[in-house]
């Protein structure tokens, strides 16, 4: 509980720094190797109003994510180049954990540009609109359901404002840590303390913690 204590104080300290490090001028290769949450509040930042309903935003987010991807795909496949680690072992136990939990999370916002996946992580119900995310994260030896995790974001379709955020699946072995003085904020963590990050109100403020 220690260990997930220090996480979620660091992850703090992130979202605090994020606004003021993501709108500095770098390069073109410095920005692309920020998390998806600097990057996005980059985009958004510099977009001069551009992206002003929920729509877009998820739609701006995901497309981020997509650009992770790849970027993410690159670093793994270096890591099993230079390791020349079998492709049959567990990822994360290729190419750890912080670089697995990131590829696990953008995978989860860039579901969200994949039409074969709308109707998976964006529902519609009784006058309010779910975009959830869902990560999968368990092992080889667990079943689908005791593998994911499903948090929903919940808009009236109507107004487009924000009502609530619901989790609505929690995986096998993993839990939800809530700090005092870490307002709106929870750590979703595994065994060891390391895990991701969410804000109950904004979706796009989200990280890893991982403690190596």
């Amino acid at each position: 509980m220690k260990k997930s204590f220090v996480g979620c104080f660091v992850f703090i300290l992130f979202l605090s720094i994020l606004f003021l490090t993501s709108f500095a001028g770098e390069s073109k290769k410095d920005v692309s190797r920020k998390s998806g949450a600097a990057m996005f509040a980059n985009v958004l930042q510099s977009s001069l109003g551009k992206y002003k309903t929920t729509a877009s935003l998820w739609e701006l987010r995901a497309s981020i994510a997509l650009v992770k991807m790849d970027q993410l795909t690159k670093e793994m496949d270096d890591v099993y180049k230079r390791t020349k680690a079998d492709k049959n072992k567990p990822t994360i136990d290729v190419i750890g954990k912080k670089l697995s939990y990131e590829t696990i999370l953008e995978f989860a916002y860039a579901s969200h540009a994949d039409p074969r996946q709308a109707d998976i992580v964006h529902k519609k119900d009784n006058g309010s609109d779910f975009y959830k995310i869902i990560l999968n994260i368990g092992g080889k030896d667990r079943s689908a359901k005791d593998s994911l995790f499903a948090l929903n974001y919940i808009y009236d379709s109507k107004t487009d404002q924000f009502i609530a955020s619901k989790i609505e699946l929690l995986p096998k072995g993993w839990y939800v840590n809530f700090m005092k003085g870490a307002k709106d904020l929870f750590l979703l963590a595994d065994k060891d303390g390391d895990g991701f990050a969410f804000h109950l109100t904004n979706p796009f403020l989200s990280g890893i913690v991982v403690d190596k």
